[in-house]
């Protein structure tokens, strides 16, 4: 029996007294910890789904956003935390990626939190550049980086991230050589490209939106984890059009409680996840933004995980990704 499946039997079998407390639970507001800044794709999925699965909780979910160390500090706020039910994290790919590329990382997350319910994934990326960029297509701009290597940048929210591996990725894979340039959060990344500070970015179509109707940015392509593209932007090609054998598996966003928790609230939150993905104005919320809802339960979750954390090696590995 692995360690998820041994806590959550601990939940059931030591901590009776939880048991009476589960009919209620919960009878007071939920803290939920995100590790990045209001306004940034983990931050605005976080919100709009904690404010679905208020309805059926019947209690307010408040948001905390604890920033810092490329999401580290949240994540070890929320480990230190008491196991009781009310504090939860909300997450992306980013969680685990910082235990591939950082050596000197505190927590394990597959050892240190239940995780819950992945609530969506990644359907798509857009790589955009400002309006006033010379690069009309991404094969103009990848041949811009054969011709200099290192005079084409891109702005990530930080080292490690999955833009961060996404970037490298497309450069090894293009036989190119492109300058990392990483920022405090995705706004400040956005700001960055608008103002010409660096060539390109990759964000959420959700965010990309109005800044693409508003005549700012342009897209170059869209990152899917297949080659075709994606109904809702058809004009836009994919990254594999450009570049032969390039493949991108989106990362996943998801609910977590630190290690020990009750079993009985697990389920209970698990439940209310589920409830939520199938709100209409969320689920059309997701589709427009390029998320796919995906609810499920803990062990489906976990073995999800546990497959990210191989392939981020795999990739961290081939993009000579490390952090100090």
């Amino acid at each position: 029996m692995n360690y998820f499946f041994s806590i959550l039997v601990a939940g059931l079998t030591v901590f009776t007294g939880f048991e009476a407390q589960s009919q209620t639970y919960p009878d007071k507001p939920i803290k939920l910890i995100v590790p990045f800044p209001a306004g940034g794709t983990v931050d605005v999925l976080a919100r709009k789904t904690a404010q679905a699965m208020e309805i059926g909780l019947k209690q307010p979910i408040v948001i905390d956003n604890r920033t810092g160390a490329n999401g580290a500090i949240a994540v070890e706020t929320v480990m230190r935390a008491p196991p009781d039910g009310y504090t939860m994290l909300f997450n992306s790919a980013s969680m685990i990626i910082n235990q591939v590329i950082y050596p000197n990382v505190r927590y394990n997350t597959l050892r240190d939190f239940i995780p819950i319910s992945e609530a969506m994934a990644q359907e798509s990326y857009l790589l955009l550049v400002n309006s006033d960029s010379p690069y009309n297509n991404l094969a103009a701009l990848l041949a811009a980086a054969k011709h200099k290597p290192g005079a084409i940048n891109y702005g990530t929210p930080g080292v490690g991230n999955g833009q961060h591996l996404l970037m490298e990725t497309l450069a090894f894979k293009s036989g190119t050589q492109m300058t990392h340039v990483p920022y405090k959060g995705i706004p400040d990344m956005v700001l960055a490209v608008i103002r010409g500070d660096v060539s390109m970015i990759a964000v959420n179509p959700l965010l990309a939106e109005p800044h693409i109707k508003s005549g700012k940015l342009r897209a170059l392509a869209q990152v899917r984890g297949v080659t075709s593209r994606a109904q809702a932007m058809p004009d836009i090609p994919s990254i594999a059009e450009s570049v032969s054998g390039f493949t991108w598996t989106p990362g996943r966003f998801g609910f977590f409680f630190p290690a020990g928790t009750p079993a009985a609230f697990v389920t209970r939150i698990n439940a209310e996840v589920t409830k939520a993905l199938n709100d209409p104005d969320l689920k059309e919320y997701l589709k427009t933004g390029g998320f796919i809802p995906v609810g499920g339960t803990p062990q489906e979750f976990y073995q999800g995980l546990a497959k990210d954390i191989q392939r981020f090696t795999e990739v961290a590995k081939i993009a000579n990704i490390t952090a100090n």
